[in-house]
């Protein structure tokens, strides 16, 4: 008697049952597919921008814990590392949040904006494809197509209002919303200055009146340069209130923050586990039903010398069996789920290839854990009792 072909004969022995199985382990799937999904789409959107940009190194203040705080730095701070050898170029950023308004509806949506100097020596966007060279017209804004359909045409040429002034749109790039905005647009530092002048900035509240205060520099390196090098050079020249970092460290300082030290990332978390022990549970009760079901043939394969152990390694096969051929239903109808709130929220959801192998390992610690839990009801199978009362 081979082991997998019994427990394949005994998992499939029953089609109605054996459907009955798979949508159930399908629907545990779903449930860790969707916890992880959106936990990923926490992180994935959050950073996006950040990944987006073309730099090697960034500096910011101190105080700013996360990207989307609005804490600023001397820009002659940033200026002053243009002299340190192997770099190319230090390019201001700035950013606010304002308010967009179609022109001719009553509807107002925060909106999420990053200006840009059109003189910087190295494009920030380089990879986005997108020039800065373009918003050199007052009141000229580059639009997140991905950005929630709320905010109405994005679309070049489309003319709306920002902070009550009339600005028009004149390219696009792609971004998508995240878990703090629905919308991004990019300006230049000029239009930024006569948008947002007054608008109060920071923790304290003060007017940014000037193109002083930065909230990120950008600092591209010369092609060869020792990122290490340069990164302990600028270091060593920094005021107390800034920090310099690598485009890694800044986005993984995001990531941990919004898994960390947010409710939001612990909650996926916590989904996640509940999803798994829901898949445990109904595994386990497939299979312990099973065990009852089939006591009788159990206990002839006692009195005919198979051992407990043994037959515990069967019912742990027919655990993983029953997981493995639930996994790909969990798996196709979270692809369709991630896509339709992929395209409603404008988060990025995507279902790729590691989510898929977490998600199918987690799946067959299900089948093994349901296994081992459901096999100890083997001990309590006593063949001369059983065999007898059919008798």
């Amino acid at each position: 008697m081979h082991k997998i072909p019994f427990a394949w004969l005994n998992v499939t022995s029953d089609r109605q049952k054996l459907i009955f199985s798979m949508l159930a382990i399908s629907f545990a799937v779903f449930l860790m597919l969707i916890q992880i999904g959106f936990k990923q789409a926490l992180v994935d959107s959050n950073t996006a921008f950040l990944r987006l940009l073309d730099y090697d190194l960034v500096m910011i203040s101190k105080r700013r814990y996360t990207s989307f705080i609005e804490q600023t730095f001397p820009r002659s701070t940033l200026i002053s590392t243009r002299g340190v050898d192997g770099v190319l170029d230090s390019c201001p950023l700035y950013q606010t949040t304002s308010i967009w308004k179609p022109i001719g509806q009553a509807l107002r949506r925060p909106i999420r904006v990053y200006a840009v100097s059109t003189h910087c020596r190295a494009n920030p966007f380089r990879s986005a494809g997108i020039d800065p060279k373009l918003l050199q017209q007052d009141y000229s804004v580059i639009a997140d197509q991905l950005s929630r359909p709320e905010y109405g045409s994005l679309k070049p040429g489309v003319e709306a209002e920002l902070d009550r002034r009339r600005i028009r749109i004149i390219d696009e790039f792609q971004l998508g919303a995240d878990f703090s905005t629905d919308g991004t647009l990019i300006i230049s530092d000029a239009t930024f200055l006569r948008l947002f002048s007054e608008q109060p900035t920071g923790i304290e509240g003060n007017p940014r009146q000037t193109l002083d205060e930065v909230d990120f520099g950008l600092i591209q390196l010369k092609k060869g340069g020792d990122l290490n090098h340069v990164k302990k050079m600028i270091s060593q020249r920094l005021a107390k209130d800034v920090i310099i970092l690598t485009k890694n460290e800044m986005i993984s300082n995001e990531a941990s923050y919004w898994n960390n030290a947010t409710p939001i990332g612990f909650l996926f978390n916590l989904g996640t586990i509940m999803g798994f022990a829901v898949g445990v549970l109904i595994v386990r009760n497939l299979l312990t039903t099973e065990l009852e079901v089939n006591a009788s043939q159990y206990a002839t394969l006692k009195a005919i010398g198979h051992s407990n152990r043994v037959l515990q390694k069967y019912v742990v096969q027919q655990g993983l069996l029953l997981c493995c051929l639930g996994l790909p239903g969990g798996v196709l109808l979270s692809h369709v789920v991630y896509d339709q709130v992929s395209r409603a929220t404008g988060l990025n959801m995507r279902l790729n290839i590691h989510v898929v192998m977490v998600v199918g390992l987690l799946t067959l610690a299900i089948g093994a854990i349901s296994g081992v839990l459901a096999a100890k009801k083997l001990v309590q199978i006593d063949p001369v009792n059983i065999l007898e009362t059919q008798g």
